[in-house]
């Protein structure tokens, strides 16, 4: 270790060029990683919605949940399957082996399975079931609501406007739209009508599917050309469908669907309505890519917002709503918090015991540190995220420890009079061993974190790299940049802090107490382990184990749930008289 440290201490230049260097690769690091409130992680789980409007509880298990799982079983690599079976739709959610080979492959045999089983589904399902793999992806980086006091066919209007161009959007990978309705054509018969022309329902239906077609019929070739078939009759407009012919007799002599039948346009039933501020809304969730930026991305979303806000209609209005990179910024406030307070406690108090230039290195040691570990971060893929802003908070208050340590002892020689180098060099040498110690245990702590398997842990892996990582660089700093930096300091002995009569009263008694306590080793010993079990039985018998706590929130949910029986209807009037008791507490 002596020539390590003499190395350094030798080349004052190089040491300065390092910590100049990690400053600003520090800085343009921190301005291009990648930030986001949770890390990317696979979930390891895998959902099928199926949505049937209209059916109940037992038909949609039958019908559609039942057939599902009976091909999902046969899938290698599953290891649970739960379903839930609710009126208008099935949710069956899997859970995967967290020993997996080829995740790739079990995906394709989930998707294979459900396609194996719609040949026994229901053939009046408007979409087939929809699979999706669950990961932090899917959570929307920000919501754009489109509200007002405007019909809801304006709203989608603008809704789908909005939504193609947030898609172009840097970082924004889809976009979801919660709340749009499709356009629908509800044909109302008549039966009196009906009766009276001997039309039947099989005929009016028969009418519309082979109207609504557009099919290819091959090709047509010549000797110098060759010409594609193509059959085009879908609607191009919902009023299209009145003028379909039911039964032509003659020329002039037809019957069309609108002789016998009522034609309304409108939209699908409601399954998601979406409320925003007392009006109806149409949500837009904007999820990002897995490259993507979550405070770019956010900000990205919020100047294309600003841009179109002017050229909407009057009576819409974009909202914001669950911007999720306001989470990161308020961690990364509690960061820069924390370490500009760190940074001034730390000198403040080393100035009492320690020289004020030493104690200006000791606390610029905090930032390069922290610094030079997000550089390390970037470089093995790790980006700034809930977990890592966690552990460098957690671990703020020891990045001096190995630093003071090192300047005490440094100082101590400086005032018995040796020479600066020699002072630095052992200064740093002779606590290099407890140092490098105390840095290895509190690394060992956290070390089996890296070995956990599962999915949770994958979620938590950058906790104990981050925290490794933070430590190696205090070390790196306080024992090889640190007594460079003291050797090239001037110290005055008569400002060193020697003569400050409290501390030297408080060293005083502590040294009494330590060799009371080492008089009696056989006591103290019995009483520290005495002390550890009292300690850690308390602990078992009152403190619970949860490995994700609740954290401060700053969001409400409530579920409103009726009655069995209850319609959408009630529902909405339920949910909107429950707005309208919180609205003024808001406020408030």
């Amino acid at each position: 270790m002596h020539a390590i440290i003499n190395f350094f201490i030798g080349r004052p230049l190089l040491v300065n060029l390092i910590m100049v260097l990690v400053f600003i690769l520090g800085a343009l690091t921190l301005a291009n990683m990648r930030y986001e409130y949770n890390p990317k992680v696979d979930m390891g789980s895998v959902n099928i919605t199926t949505i049937r409007a209209g059916s109940g509880p037992e038909d949609i298990e039958l019908a559609i949940t039942l057939p599902l799982e009976e091909e999902l079983v046969k899938v290698e690599g599953i290891d649970k399957i739960y379903s839930n079976s609710m009126e208008g739709s099935s949710v069956i959610s899997i859970r995967l082996q967290t020993e997996l080979d080829n995740k790739d492959k079990v995906l394709s045999d989930i998707q294979k399975a459900v396609d194996r089983a719609a040949t026994r589904l229901p053939n009046d399902l408007i979409e087939k079931p929809f699979v999706e793999e669950l990961s932090t992806l899917i959570t929307p980086v920000i919501e754009v609501h489109v509200t007002g006091p405007a019909p809801e066919a304006l709203l989608r209007t603008v809704a789908k406007k909005v939504s193609d161009g947030l898609r172009e959007v840097d970082g924004i990978a889809s976009v979801v739209k919660q709340g749009y309705r499709r356009a629908e054509v509800n044909i109302q018969a008549q039966p009196e009508k009906m009766v009276q022309r001997g039309i039947s329902y099989k005929e009016l239906i028969g009418a519309i599917n082979t109207r609504n077609v557009r099919d290819s019929g091959g090709s047509l070739e010549s000797f110098t050309t060759e010409k594609k078939v193509v059959t085009i009759g879908q609607f191009e407009h919902p009023k299209q469908v009145a003028d379909v012919i039911i039964r032509s007799e003659e020329p002039g002599n037809v019957i069309r669907i609108s002789d016998v039948a009522t034609v309304i346009e409108g939209f699908e039933e409601w399954e998601v309505q979406s409320r925003t501020d007392g009006q109806l809304s149409i949500a837009l969730m904007a999820r990002r890519n897995g490259s993507a930026d979550e405070l770019h991305t956010a900000q990205a979303v919020k100047d294309y917002i600003q841009s179109i806000q002017s050229t909407l209609p009057t009576t819409v209005e974009l909202k914001l709503v669950n911007d999720m990179s306001r989470l990161t910024h308020n961690m990364l406030d509690v960061l820069v918090g924390n370490a500009l307070l760190g940074l001034l406690s730390v000198f403040v108090i080393l100035c009492f015991t320690l020289n004020v230039r030493f104690a200006i290195w000791v606390a610029v040691g905090i930032p390069f540190s922290i610094g030079l570990t997000f550089m390390l971060c970037d470089a093995i893929g790790v980006t700034i995220n809930s977990i890592t802003l966690t552990a460098i908070i957690l671990l703020m208050g020891i990045l001096v420890d190995d630093a003071v340590i090192v300047s005490e002892n440094t100082q101590r020689l400086r005032e018995q009079g040796i020479d600066a180098n020699q002072a630095s060099l052992l200064g740093a040498a002779q606590v290099s061993q407890p140092v490098i110690f105390s840095a290895l245990t509190t690394i060992l702590a956290f070390l089996p974190l890296l070995f956990l398997t599962g999915y949770d842990a994958a979620f938590m892996v950058s906790f104990p790299i981050t925290v490794i990582i933070l430590l190696m660089v205090s070390l790196f700093e306080s024992q090889c940049l640190l007594p460079s930096h003291l050797a090239h300091t001037r110290l005055t002995i008569s400002n060193s802090g020697n003569n400050n009569t409290l501390l030297q009263k408080l060293s005083v008694r502590y040294r009494k107490i330590i060799y009371r306590l080492l008089a009696r080793k056989y006591l103290t010993i019995a009483g520290f382990i005495g002390l550890f079990i009292v300690v850690m039985t308390l602990g078992v018998l009152t403190i619970n184990f949860d490995l994700y706590p609740s954290p401060d929130i700053d969001t409400i949910n409530i579920k409103v749930e009726l009655p069995t029986g209850s319609n959408f209807e009630q529902t909405v009037a339920k949910v909107i008289d429950i707005e309208k008791q919180i609205r003024p507490q808001n406020k408030s």
